[in-house]
């Protein structure tokens, strides 16, 4: 009803760009983006990223053009993003993309980032050398490695890829090459990724190999089956677990296998009904309320990555604030120790198989018509096209991992559990 208005010049939405980009936002007819675009040049989008996500979601290449040419003005890191994610279901290509080269050799990592990302989706080989050498450099952190490897293969540029991954070449750099390449081959790549784990000491070196298994439908499979006969390093092997576990997903084989590959002991999460009353009592009478506060803040807990309290935190998971007014104390210790046995509504994990085989989970933010919005781990909200899907389930896995309060002791968790049982 707005859209013949605004065509005729009309001020539809009397100034108030929030209202605006709420109505362009869920428009579907492809004349709103000329409208939009003038909006967009004329400053007059409350948002302008999110504006310039809704032109070139809706757009082609014309519209790439546009968002590009603003991107490249300046290096615009908040346009740069916008075309890397909807580079990954609009395959329009700007006409010129020249700029990239340019963006390629920027001093801000998070310049290079999108940069590469739409190098590779674009196809843009005239980049290759710049792209190979950051590959192939110790001196760039793991995030860009992996990243250029993503746009090499994208590029279709496998060989190259496969012989950074191979023997030769720095650990640092193998592993990336490898965890870009399981992304894509998990199956192919298995040997070689599992020969190379098994040379690692440092658990935080294998995260991102882990990381790249766990996020493919056929990559868990592919790595369960070259563990086999395997011997890893026992913190390698407790990294992979706490990444499996942290999914969402149920890959109790996987942790099987790694648990046997690093001969550890399997864990148990589960207490008696005399010490959880033991522990509630003791939490009670003896837990102090400042204490579990700094305890719940640690970063090694990431409760606060997750959880908010009063507006304060992660969206991932439920708000705290209040928790002791609809949760008995035997509830919360439950949470603690078992957190897939009692999923709040609202928070259960999402598992979204692409039709690349690539897996999303998260926890659900929206659906429209054309796209589902997913809140991942990080807490990021990520825009799924629906033409992607393959298939959409509800996970009984908690993305908050078992055990993750093993590693305190007696009287912290005590502590802990005080300060959760008087959040009011």
């Amino acid at each position: 009803l707005w859209l013949p208005a605004l065509q005729d010049g009309k001020d539809v939405f009397e100034g108030q760009s929030a209202r605006m980009t709420l109505a362009f936002s869920i428009a579907t007819d492809r004349r709103a983006l000329a409208p939009l675009a003038a909006l967009i040049r004329e400053g007059k989008v409350a948002n302008r990223a999110n504006a310039c996500r809704i032109v070139t979601t809706m757009g082609g290449k014309d519209e790439m053009n546009f968002v590009f040419t603003l991107a490249a003005k300046n290096s615009n890191v908040e346009l740069l993003q916008v075309l890397a994610d909807v580079s990954r279901s609009n395959k329009a290509v700007p006409t010129d993309t020249s700029a990239l080269a340019t963006m390629l050799q920027h001093d801000d990592e998070k310049v290079r980032l999108p940069a590469a990302e739409l190098a590779g989706r674009w196809k843009s080989t005239v980049n290759k050398q710049v792209l190979l050498e950051r590959a192939a450099s110790v001196k760039t952190s793991t995030t860009e490695r992996l990243v250029a490897g993503r746009a090499l293969l994208d590029m279709g540029q496998l060989s190259e890829l496969r012989q950074l991954s191979e023997s030769g070449s720095d650990p640092v750099v193998r592993v990336s090459a490898t965890a870009a390449l399981a992304e894509v081959h998990p199956d192919a790549a298995a040997k070689t990724a599992v020969s190379l784990l098994s040379k690692l000491t440092k658990g935080s070196d294998a995260e991102a190999i882990f990381i790249s298994y766990f996020s493919r439908k056929d990559g868990p499979p592919s790595l369960f089956k070259a563990l086999s006969g395997t011997i890893l390093e026992a913190d390698v092997a407790a990294t992979g677990i706490r990444i499996a576990e942290a999914t969402g997903l149920d890959l109790t084989n996987a942790i099987t296998a790694l648990t046997r590959a690093g001969s550890l002991q399997a864990g148990t999460v589960d207490l008696s009904k005399e010490d959880r009353t033991a522990l509630l009592r003791d939490a009670e009478k003896l837990g102090d309320f400042d204490r579990g506060a700094a305890i719940y803040n640690r970063p090694a807990l990431a409760c606060v990555s997750c959880h908010a309290i009063k507006g304060k935190g992660g969206q991932l998971g439920p708000e705290l604030g209040g928790l002791a007014t609809h949760m008995v104390p035997e509830g919360i210790l439950e949470s603690l120790l078992n957190p897939s046995r009692q999923m709040k509504q609202g928070y259960e994990s999402i598992v979204i198989s692409l039709r690349n085989q690539d897996l999303r989970v998260g926890t659900l933010h929206r659906k429209t018509k054309s796209e589902v919005l997913l809140r991942d781990v990080s807490g990021k909200i990520a825009s799924i096209p629906r033409n992607q899907i393959a298939k959409l389930d509800t996970s009984g896995v908690s993305m908050m991992p078992p055990g993750l309060t093993n590693s305190l002791r007696r009287d912290e968790l005590l502590d802990l559990l005080h300060y959760l049982m008087r959040l009011r």
